[in-house]
């Protein structure tokens, strides 16, 4: 979930940059969908961010606290852009937008390098579950050796107790066939 939030972050981005980057060839509603691709992609990095912060702790969080405040660079130079843009400054156009670039590029090295705590966080998480799983997985071998050879040694002890019994009665049966006597049978 974590990771997904980090790249829909990362599209957000990349939507914000395209809308400035279109900016100075766009006229009349043109203006108006860029801006208003502008304002949308800002504002959900903005609440995913805000989210990611209120459930993250330790590295992450910080690398997330950075990641916002370049995001609140990236609206201000944007907003400087618009000024400028506005005012027909073309001439300082070409700079600012590079800029923008850079600011980009910078936030989404730092989305990247968060994505990779993450997965590296996951990743130790997913070790010590393996490790546990394995400890358990022997239990449970052991335990199965165990109740086997229980198994073993209870059945070789019935066999004899019903075996020994039976092999009597065999042999006095035999006893008394042979004998052809009516009379009780005499003790083995």
């Amino acid at each position: 979930s974590l990771l997904i939030r980090l790249i829909e972050i990362k599209q957000d981005v990349e939507a914000m940059y395209r809308a400035v980057a279109g900016l100075s060839s766009a006229e009349g509603d043109g203006l108006t969908t860029l801006y208003a691709a502008y304002d949308q992609a800002y504002a959900d990095a903005r609440a995913k961010l805000s989210l990611l912060l209120g459930r993250l702790s330790g590295k992450t969080r910080y690398a997330i606290v950075d990641i916002t405040n370049m995001f609140l660079t990236f609206n201000e130079e944007y907003t400087i852009y618009l000024q400028e843009l506005n005012a027909g400054y073309t001439i300082y156009l070409t700079t600012d937008v590079q800029y923008l670039s850079r600011l980009k590029g910078y936030i989404e090295d730092e989305l990247s390098d968060a994505s990779s705590a993450v997965t590296l966080e996951a990743k130790a998480a997913y070790d010590d579950f393996y490790d546990r799983l394995s400890l358990t997985q022997k239990r449970g071998y052991f335990i199965l050796a165990g109740a086997s050879l229980v198994s073993i040694l209870l059945a070789f002890w019935m066999t004899q107790h019903i075996a020994r019994p039976l092999q009597q009665l065999v042999t006095r049966m035999k006893r008394f066939a042979a004998s052809n006597d009516d009379g009780p049978a005499s003790p083995v």
